[in-house]
């Protein structure tokens, strides 16, 4: 969230999409995945859903058939995929692509083994807000405010995290320059025509004044607490399509167009009439106690601390 000029009100937000571990599956998927999370990024700060403009950075492997790529038309083929996928969803979204950057010759040969990065698309996006006094951050705000979920959760665990640390657990490993050994085959899609009447209502809500955070999966739920370091009191169980999946894939599917958000109890009302006949549910409450807590299916699946949160969150960058 960045300030327009000096002295005034009007601002704009930068935000960003990539998830390379997509194409593994499906690029036309991945390439709708990360503009898609670019967008709900710039609704979670305020930004205006119909001022938002898209930057595309292809950072691909050579998708050149020759002696060097025998694989080259598949490269290709993907690489098509990625363009109608970006395509059609920046024209169903009405985020014009102003700018952009391709990089296709990411390979190397080591030891005699080629290695090439995998099909990534990063989108970068640039919206407007009207004010910013009236920008949203990720962060729970105070206790007895009520956690609401948006968006439909699905069994989408194609390419995720969940299936990537199975695998490390089982001590698999993958092709250098392939994909992990445990990849999945139901990659998150992206439909407009559901996701879009979603934004329009969050968007009003948050115009209204009516949200207090918002935050995008993954680890919404996590961070939310870590940023505003007060706990939360979740039933996943009070949404149904969490309730319909299997536990772990009710934790950790990647499905789009989902949001975490937090309201006033006194704009319960008025925030949940925004969202009548829309996946919209109440699951919880933001809580004193630096924890976090789900219940699912009558069982308490996840406690943990706000220490050990952080701890794990911040490990990988401990000793850098």
């Amino acid at each position: 969230m960045f300030l327009l000029r000096h002295g005034g009100k009007r601002g704009y937000v930068l935000s960003e999409g990539v998830n390379p571990f997509f194409s593994d599956i499906d690029t036309y998927a991945m390439a709708q995945a990360v503009l898609d999370e670019a967008v709900r990024k710039q609704l979670c700060a305020g930004a205006r859903l119909d001022r938002i403009a898209v930057l595309d950075n292809f950072c691909w492997p050579d998708p050149v058939l020759s002696d060097a790529t025998p694989d080259g038309a598949y490269k290709m083929a993907q690489l098509v995929r990625a363009c109608r996928g970006l395509y059609d969803l920046a024209r169903a979204y009405r985020t014009p692509l102003v700018s952009g950057k391709d990089s296709m010759k990411n390979d190397s040969t080591m030891g005699g083994v080629k290695i090439s990065v995998p099909p990534t698309l990063l989108v970068s996006a640039i919206g407007q807000i009207d004010d910013v006094t009236d920008a949203l951050t990720l962060d729970a705000k105070l206790e007895d405010d009520v956690v609401f979920l948006l968006g439909v959760t699905r069994d989408e665990t194609g390419g995720s995290e969940y299936f990537r640390l199975l695998g490390e657990r089982d001590g698999a490993a993958g092709a250098p320059g392939g994909p992990a050994p445990y990849v999945g085959n139901r990659v998150p899609g992206v439909d407009a025509a559901e996701t879009l009447p979603l934004y329009r209502a969050l968007e009003a809500a948050i115009r209204r004044r009516l949200v207090r955070s918002a935050a995008t999966p993954a680890l919404a739920l996590a961070r939310c607490a870590m940023a505003g370091e007060l706990g939360l009191e979740l039933d996943l169980g009070l949404a149904p399509d969490l309730a319909a999946l299997p536990p772990d894939v009710a934790l950790f599917s990647e499905s789009n167009g989902r949001f975490v958000v937090t309201v006033a109890p006194n704009d319960v009302a008025a925030f949940s009439e925004l969202f009548a006949g829309l996946p919209c549910r109440r699951i919880g409450v933001v809580t004193p106690e630096p924890s976090l807590r789900l219940t699912l299916a009558g069982k308490l699946r996840v406690d943990l601390r706000m220490a050990a949160m952080k701890a794990a969150y911040k490990e990988t960058l401990a000793h850098v």
